[in-house]
């Protein structure tokens, strides 16, 4: 969806290797300006993706979200929100580093893309886009699709809706942004790295590391944050005195 760009000229395929061919072209033209339908199979799975990558990531977002505010109830993380006088929302982050809220991120895609559950799947359930026709709109700029009493507009190469509702765009995902500072965090990989210089303290970083690295293969994102931050600090004191699957409950 974003790092492979795709026009209608791909999805049509009146454009190959550079060379276009103008008699289709014009046809498709004169199809969508009056609002015309065609088959295009490419269009309608280009589109399923799209909603698809809409609710997985707007998930990611909300369980992101609820994550933080369990690890600051834990006393594992300090969050702070900062609305500006545009109504722009911020959270600020205090007790991890960016790689870390990243890493986390990722272990909540993870998760929302195995188990689809959770608000933003819940809205999409009638939405299954069956058959091949496309309705092309607005001078081959955008299709409409039309499915079980849903309608799914698309602007390539990425904007879509749902009904008139914003789906995916540059910045937002099922409607919702997500902005978020990191403040004074630090970075527990670099800390792990350094613990593994240690001929005591190695053998039981490296079982931390390997253990964090499966908590976020799982999608098991707060989980990941609680090892990481309560093994860097025993390891730091000297500790090793620990099973590392018991720092999570």
């Amino acid at each position: 969806v974003f790092s492979q760009q795709r026009t209608l000229a791909n999805f049509l395929r009146f454009e190959h290797d550079g060379v276009v061919d103008l008699i289709a072209k014009q046809y498709y033209e004169n199809v969508a300006a009056q609002g015309g339908t065609v088959q295009c199979a490419d269009c309608v799975r280009y589109t399923r993706c799209l909603v698809n990558y809409g609710a997985v990531l707007a998930q990611a977002t909300i369980n992101l979200v609820n994550d933080l505010n369990g690890l600051e109830q834990s006393g594992i993380v300090k969050v702070k929100k900062i609305t500006n006088k545009n109504g722009k929302t911020t959270l600020v982050v205090k007790g991890i580093s960016f790689e870390t809220l990243k890493n986390m991120f990722e272990a909540e895609i993870i998760k929302a893309e195995k188990t689809h559950a959770g608000y933003f799947f819940n809205l999409i359930k009638g939405v299954r886009l069956t058959g091949n026709t496309v309705r092309l709109q607005h001078n081959m700029q955008g299709f409409l699709i039309e499915s079980n009493g849903h309608s799914v507009y698309v602007v390539v190469p990425r904007e879509c809706k749902i009904d008139g509702m914003p789906w995916v765009s540059e910045e937002a995902f099922g409607g919702i942004t997500f902005n978020v500072q990191v403040s004074r965090g630090w970075s527990y990989k670099d800390a792990l790295n350094q613990l593994k210089e240690s001929s005591k303290l190695k053998e039981k970083a490296e079982q931390v590391e390997k253990f964090a690295e499966y908590l976020k293969s799982r999608g098991m994102a707060k989980e990941y944050a609680t090892l990481l931050k309560k093994a860097v600090e025993l390891l730091e004191n000297g500790n090793t005195n620990f099973d590392p699957q018991e720092l999570i409950h």
